[in-house]
Order: structure tokens, then sequence, then C-alpha cells
């Protein structure tokens, strides 16, 4: 009996899709490994540098489920490149960490496939998710970042650095908080609100 290569994924948001309506994504996705020809890939992507799109085409390779990768929210993208590596390379993940008190490195590892994993809460969060301020007490209303997102804010920004040349700083927060926040006059809009 040979073993299918795809494994399925329960998707950690798929509440937050349903709550927004957005009937194009489904519970869970059917994922296989690398192939040699994704891994080649990487070698590909040295010479061009771009890492979204990089990223975009390995998701889109691997997955065998249907579905509108604009509308993926960031934390389900994070959670299927996790499982992904954890297919392709390996369950246990090796990483350091320094003690602050002494300076010293720490070997640790992860079992990525056990890692704790927070799904959305429809019934406490909602939708949209709603935010009293502290100091302001208004109420904001946002919504979570999607890869769509991602990209319209990448092209903004792609703008926003021909037309400033010389600017140091790169508003990408800001831009990225436009998307997500529905509030009504960004003209008054004040950080410390």
């Amino acid at each position: 009996v040979s073993q299918s290569r795809y494994s399925s994924f329960e998707l950690p948001g798929y509440e937050y899709y349903k709550a927004a309506g957005i009937e194009s994504m489904l519970e869970s996705v059917e994922m296989r490994y690398m192939t040699t020809k994704e891994v080649g890939a990487f070698n590909r992507f040295g010479e061009t540098g771009d890492v979204e799109a990089f990223s975009d085409s390995l998701l889109k390779s691997c997955i065998k489920t249907k579905l509108d990768f604009n509308q993926l929210i960031s934390g389900d993208r994070t959670y299927l490149f996790y499982m992904l590596r954890a297919m392709s390379m390996g369950k246990d993940y090796g990483f350091d960490i320094i003690c602050r008190g002494c300076g010293k490195t720490l070997e640790a590892s992860a079992d990525l496939f056990q890692l704790p994993i927070k799904k959305y809460d429809r019934q406490k969060l909602g939708y949209p998710i709603m935010v009293d301020l502290p100091f302001s007490k208004r109420t904001l209303e946002f919504v979570l970042p999607t890869r769509g997102m991602d990209k319209q804010v990448q092209g903004e920004l792609r703008m926003f650095r021909t037309e400033n040349p010389e600017a140091t700083e790169v508003p990408e927060a800001e831009y990225l908080l436009r998307k997500m926040v529905r509030y009504r006059d960004w003209e008054t809009w004040c950080w410390c609100i």
C-alpha cells in the first residue's frame, strides 16, 4: 500500500474566513513535501531576490487544494510554511538561544508538528475585530492582514520609494495599518490614541 504524498492541515484561521464571508477558503488544505523542483527554486531565488514571489510560488507548488492565496491571512501562511518545512526537512527544528543573564549560547529544538496552535475564536474576537483604545476611548475595527494586503502595501511602498528617493524611513507599518484598520479619518489619526 503506497502512502499519499499529501498531508492535510487545518487552517487555524478558518473561523475568521467564515466570519469574514470568504467562502473560497476551506477548513483544511492538502500539502505535499518539497521535491527537487522546489529545492532547485532556492537556487533561482538567489538570482531574483524577490522573497515574496519565491514564497508564493513555493506554497502554490506544494499545495494541492485550490485556494485564493490573496485571501490567506498572514498567520495561516506562516503556519503552512512551518508545516512545509517539517514535512520536507524533518519535524525537529534546532536553534540557539543566548542567555540574557550570562551570555552563554544554549542549544534548543522544537518539534514543528507539536507547536501550540491558537485557532481564531470567532465567539471571543468577532469580525471585524473590535479594540477599545485605552487613552482616547475610541473603538477601532480591524481585519487580519492577508497576502493580498501585503502585495498592495509592497506596491505602494515601491511607489513611495520612487517618489521619495531620499527618504531614510519607509512607513511600512502605516501603509499596512491603513489596510487593516477601518478608521475613517486618517487625516486626524494620531499614533498615540
